[in-house]
Order: structure tokens, then sequence, then C-alpha cells
């Protein structure tokens, strides 16, 4: 079932269970499954699960069985008579799952209120987690019992009564057109009003918000649990339309990390490090009025490559498909401008990027070729690339610095020219097109 639990998550298969789960800490706490029965839910073979946690770790060395359900269980496909197939105690809890699973494909994604109710229910988190159990159990440990925990555990946060205070900060929090700066402000509100349960899943958005990526020392399942849980409350008890699936597509997307499905790049979509504009200015020569300032720019238009990017302030920009031009309105030669873009050099896939750009029709081996030396040639100050200057025509300078990672289907690339009356601009040049933060590329 890992298809269709977690096909958009990527992540699975990396038990969540801690033995002693630190209360503050995001990437260690886990959410409790309240039980809906006093005497829990018993399975075929008589053996009573325990749904009061969505990560009860059960032997992994117990008998595993060879029932057809758990072999449709694991289908990256499950079938669709799933839930028949099942004991009969899980079969409505599973039907909700393939309902959800089901309906759910985008960001603009509308899952029936009905599916969302069911999902919010008490019974359908203890059914999941009891089947989580009894699946590992009986089937083994498997990417589709934590799938099933995962829902579980999301399921559980919908589970407080609706609280209009909250659910005002809630949905201030989620909604997507809130500036970051917004959202956390929200966040914080939410936190102060909010019930109990959801404390540690604000926490972890908390820090999501704050990182735009999920950092290392958290727990790529627990980001997404907390994204879609509180999209679902949102959703089901506050009436935010389709938060759930909303925050089910971020909170995948962002516990995909390195392996978003139909990507090949690294970091895809990550919002980059602030790029800093002071060594850049540092390097003006003195008296200039120019100023430098730092924008995020959308490199492909698609919302995959981000980078944080210093460029002359007042600059007129082109985007056009040869990259962001910025060209000065006036004060410099009409030669002088600068481009920022992104690269493939006609591959568009991860590979040996230095071994590719310095081949013979390669993108640096172009640039080396010619009569005139290069000025400048020399690896980047941080990950892997190039800084590369050569005489222009007539006397104008062109400059470009090249950053890469063999893990990216594509490069960075920001190049400049100047007019012989600017010349005096190229370190600044250099070292601002250096500085900046490509959010996909995070390694050498």
């Amino acid at each position: 079932m890992v298809g269709a639990v977690l096909v958009l998550a990527g992540c699975g298969g990396d038990d969540t269970t801690s033995e002693s789960p630190d209360d503050t800490d995001p990437s260690t706490t886990t959410i409790e499954i309240p039980s809906t029965t006093s005497d829990g839910i018993d399975d075929p073979d008589g053996a009573t699960p325990t749904p009061s946690s969505a990560t009860t770790t059960t032997d992994p060395s117990a008998p595993t069985s060879d029932a057809d359900w758990c072999a449709a269980l694991d289908q990256d496909e499950p079938p669709p008579d799933l839930a028949d197939r099942v004991p009969s105690e899980y079969a409505d809890a599973t039907q909700t799952l393939l309902d959800i699973t089901g309906s759910f494909e985008s960001l603009e994604s509308s899952i029936p209120s009905d599916v969302i109710d069911r999902l919010a229910a008490p019974e359908t988190g203890s059914g999941l987690a009891a089947l989580a159990d009894l699946a590992e159990r009986q089937c083994g440990p498997s990417e589709s019992v934590d799938g099933l925990r995962a829902y579980a555990q999301i399921s559980a946060l919908a589970g407080p009564a609706a609280q209009p205070d909250y659910c005002e900060q809630l949905a201030a929090v989620l909604s997507l057109e809130a500036s970051d700066d917004e959202s956390a402000s929200a966040l914080v509100t939410a936190l102060d009003v909010a019930p109990d349960e959801h404390a540690q899943a604000l926490a972890t958005l908390q820090v999501l918000i704050a990182s735009a990526r999920i950092p290392d020392e958290l727990d790529p399942t627990q980001a997404l649990v907390a994204a879609a849980g509180l999209g679902l409350y949102a959703e089901a008890r506050c009436g935010v339309a389709d938060s759930f699936a909303t925050m089910l597509f971020i909170g995948a997307f962002l516990s995909a990390g390195e392996d978003f499905p139909g990507q090949t790049g690294q970091g895809i979509g990550v919002a980059p490090e602030p790029a800093d504009p002071g060594p850049a200015t540092s390097d003006l020569p003195a008296g200039s009025d120019l100023t430098f300032g730092v924008i995020e720019i959308d490199l492909e238009d698609d919302g995959d490559y981000l980078a944080s990017v210093i460029v002359p302030a007042g600059w007129e920009r082109d985007d056009s498909l040869f990259g962001s031009v910025f060209e000065p309105a006036d004060g410099f030669g009409i030669f002088t401008e600068m481009t920022v873009d992104t690269g493939c050099d006609g591959l568009c896939e991860a590979t040996d990027w230095e071994a590719r750009l310095n081949a013979t029709d390669g993108y640096i081996t172009q640039f080396r070729q010619g009569d005139d030396a290069l000025i400048v040639d020399r690896p980047t100050a941080s990950t892997a690339g190039v800084v590369m200057t050569r005489p222009g025509f007539g006397d104008s300078v062109e400059g470009i610095v090249i950053r890469w990672s063999n893990a990216a289907d594509r490069y960075f690339v920001c190049d400049f020219r100047l007019s012989d009356e600017d010349l005096d601009f190229v370190d600044a040049f250099i070292t601002a097109c250096e500085s900046a933060r490509p959010g996909w590329i995070t390694d050498a």
C-alpha cells in the first residue's frame, strides 16, 4: 500500500518509534492515538492490538502470515477491494484511507467532505493504528505499516473540538497567501490558544516555517504528520476548505527531500538561504553610487529552482528564455548587464557536472575557447563551481560564475558583461555572482 499511502511523501521505512521520547523535541515526540473502545479490537488470531499509540512497537521477529491481505497491503497500487481483504474489524478505516488517496492528486485536489469527516473520526485513527500493529505482527515490518501509523497520527490530530480563537489563528498559519513572517506570527498566537494535543505538531510546523525545509534533526514522517494533521483539523473542525489536501501535499513535498517524485534534482523547490550583499558592496569602487540588493527569484517560473541573488538596485529586469537579465537605466556603458539563470548543458539530469561542463562541447569549454586568455579562472569559494572572466568584444570584460551539485539536474549560472568604462566594477560583480544562493544546490 506504499504507492497509495506515501506515494507523494517519499518517506516511510523509517520507524518513528522512540523508546524515550523527549516531550520538547519535534524530532522524537510521537502523537498518541486515543482508543475508542475499552477492550481494544480483536484480531482474527485472538490477539488484542493496542490502538492507544500510532507508534506502538511490536516484535519484528513474530511469525508472519501468508494471508492474501498482507500481499495486497504491500502493493504499490493496492487493489480497490483492499477493504474487503483486510480483517473485517478494519474495513471501514481501510476504505477511508483508499478514498483519501484515490481523490488526492495535487495541491488543487478537493477531497469530498464526507471522506474528510470519516478520516477525522476517532475510530478511524484507532482502527488504522490497530491495523498497523496487526500488519506488523502477521506481515512483518514494512513501509506500508509506517504509512498506516502516519495516517493514524494524522487522524488523531483532528480529535480535539473546534475552538474559534484557535481556528482563526490556524487558518492564518496555513494560508498560502500569507508570508512566512505572517504565518510565523499567527503560529505564535496559535500556540497560546491551541489544544494540548496540538502543541507538538505546532512546534514541528514552527521549525518548518523557520527553515523552509526539513532540518536533519527532524524526522520527515513527523513533518508530514504535523502538516497534514493540522490541515485535517482545520478542514474538519474549523471549516477551512481544502486545507487537508493542501497541507498533505506541502508536507509530502517537504518530507520527500531529494527524492520528490518526478524530480531528479536535489532540493527541488527548497527556499534558498538569503544571500549576503555585504561582500559585494565592499568590493564596489570608492565613490560609486551603485548599491546591491537581494531578491529571491524563481528561475524557471515553476517553483522548482529558487535562488537568492544579489543584483544592482534600480536596474531594470527582463525575464526571457535567456534568464533574468538586469540592465542599468543610465550611468553605465551600453554593453553592461547582469544575468542569472539555470543551465543543464543539454542534459537536464543529475550527472558529474564538472566532467560534463569541461567536455568538448561543455559550457566551460566553450567559454574558455578563443584567442583571448582568461583573466580569472578559479573554483568558487563554496560548493562546487568555477569563476571565470575573459576579454569581451572591444574593451569589455565578460564574467561567469557557475555552481553545481552532482545530485542536481541543473546548475546555477550568474554572468555579467561590463563595458570598458565600467571595468572598475569587475570585482564587485564577481563577488555578487559568487554570493548568490541557489536553493537546489546544497552540497559540493
